[in-house]
């Protein structure tokens, strides 16, 4: 007896794609449809029907801010983060489609969700699930709507009482990096000098090429130009190739436009005579400083803004000997390490900075896409002033016997939410560098000199004797 063989069931037919493609069919819809928006909930549109879109298909809801033209128009307790595109799955709940940009351009076929571009497209999917993707919307914002007053608008939609625990501080902080219309962010410079070529001054005169301008980067020698330069190749070979993956024609492009806004020389007074902006970044020395300031002083245009990049020392011992007229362009300007990834500019005043040297480093910061914030001519200015008490309180404790290092460093991780802990950020930002600072308090300290909050620390003190300096001594309060 033959055995018959169980035949396979057959599968439905897949129906066959359109020969025009989902993106044709889509830019054949009139514009105006995407780029107008809606004014109030009963205009809100039909979707455009995806031939590929399955709605039993689970989609990830995005949120976004509508339209850039219209989002900004609509009443400020108005939910913005509808969409005029939803899938019908998503109708009877509030819609979180991805309309971002000035017209939408692209379809995912998956899901019929509708964005500004397929580069859009493929950021949004490189992120990882549930992460706050509100800032690409703001970046379409920003091609529309520019200036102090757009800043203004957005600001007041996003801080709704009924937004504010939706809105992350990233789409913020997206928007303000590209405002480059605002006024804050136009500063009358067309060169910068910056002396020094280390980490610090290599890594602001990177900003600062990268932001058009022109930089002079000055040293002692050819030796130490040229190597503050391998310092901003490499660094800007991994901006580019976080900021062009895969091109690699487009990232080498970028380096060498780069380097060729940087001029290297050891001519310390040519530097300065052609200069709009003088950033220091030198060694933590008042009488070294100055006498670099006194040559800024003679050659130096009349409208040149000095600064220093200085993290400890007062800003007003190091402009001591400059002229009368002189001291009302000068300020502190402190940028932190890695100065490419650090966001935070502290400007530092003292009691004769003009108010128009002050706006315009704001500008210049903001030019950079960094965040500026103003201080007075206070030891260790904002965030000196609060995280080296801190760190000192911590090193304390472990000579107490209170708790371990690494007891204390998990309890402000787990317990605070800190990044890292206190020894480790220690052991990171180098133990010399808190000693240098902590003794500069306690010997001559405005309202700190002689005080318990600055008294130095024997174990500090003996880590840096030993020569174990944190993590670039290979040990610390830990090994590496």
């Amino acid at each position: 007896m033959k055995s018959r063989r169980a035949q396979p069931k057959s599968k439905p037919s897949t129906p066959k794609r359109p020969s025009t493609p989902v993106r044709e069919q889509f830019e054949q819809k009139p514009q105006s449809h995407f780029k107008n928006g809606i004014t109030n909930l009963n205009e809100i549109s039909k979707p455009f029907k995806n031939p590929h879109y399955n709605p039993k298909r689970r989609t990830k809801p995005v949120k976004q801010i509508l339209m850039a033209e219209k989002a900004l128009d609509w009443p400020v307790d108005f939910p913005t983060y509808w969409s005029i595109d939803a899938p019908p799955s998503l109708e009877p709940r509030k819609k979180y489609c991805d309309i971002t940009g000035l017209e939408a351009r692209y379809t995912d076929p998956k899901t019929n969700l509708r964005y500004h571009s397929a580069e859009v497209y493929s950021t949004i999917k490189r992120l990882p699930p549930g992460a706050e993707q509100s800032y690409l919307a703001l970046r379409n914002a920003n091609v529309v709507l520019s200036g102090r007053t757009a800043a203004q608008r957005i600001h007041k939609t996003l801080f709704a009482p009924r937004h504010q625990a939706s809105i992350s501080i990233r789409a913020i902080r997206a928007y303000a990096s590209e405002a480059k219309n605002s006024d804050e962010s136009s500063a009358p410079f067309s060169s910068v000098t910056v002396l020094g070529s280390g980490l610090m001054g290599s890594g602001i005169a990177q900003v600062a090429a990268t932001a058009n301008y022109k930089v002079n980067l000055v040293d002692l020698s050819e030796d130490l130009v040229q190597k503050g330069q391998s310092y901003i190749i490499k660094s800007l070979k991994r901006v580019a190739k976080k900021k062009f993956q895969g091109d690699e024609p487009r990232q080498s492009q970028f380096i060498d436009e780069t380097l060729s806004r940087i001029s290297l020389t050891t001519d310390t007074e040519s530097a300065a005579a052609g200069a709009d902006l003088i950033v220091e970044a030198i060694v933590e020395k008042v009488d070294t400083k100055q006498s670099v300031f006194s040559i800024f002083d003679k050659v130096a245009p009349s409208h040149t803004i000095l600064t220093s990049n200085t993290s400890s020392l007062p800003i007003e011992a190091i402009g001591e000997k400059l002229s009368d007229k002189r001291k009302t362009q000068l300020a502190g300007l402190h940028f932190f390490n890695p100065v490419p990834q650090m966001k935070l500019v502290e400007i530092v005043r003292t009691d004769q900075t003009s108010q128009d040297t002050s706006d315009k480093l704001r500008g210049f910061v903001a030019s950079l896409n960094k965040a500026p914030v103003m201080c007075k001519d206070t030891p260790g200015f904002i965030v000196n002033r609060l995280l080296v008490p801190y760190l000192v309180e911590a090193i304390r404790m472990l000579e107490r016997g209170d708790a371990t290092a690494q007891d204390i460093d998990t309890a402000m991780k787990f317990g605070a939410g800190y990044p890292m802990g206190p020894f480790e950020l220690l052991d990171y930002v180098g133990l010399d560098t808190v000693k240098f600072i902590l003794d500069g308090w306690y010997k001559e300290g405005k309202g700190l000199a002689g005080s318990d909050l600055a008294k130095p620390s024997e174990k500090l003190d003996s880590l840096v004797a030993s020569g174990r300096l944190g993590v670039k001594s290979g040990g610390g309060f830990y090994d590496y």
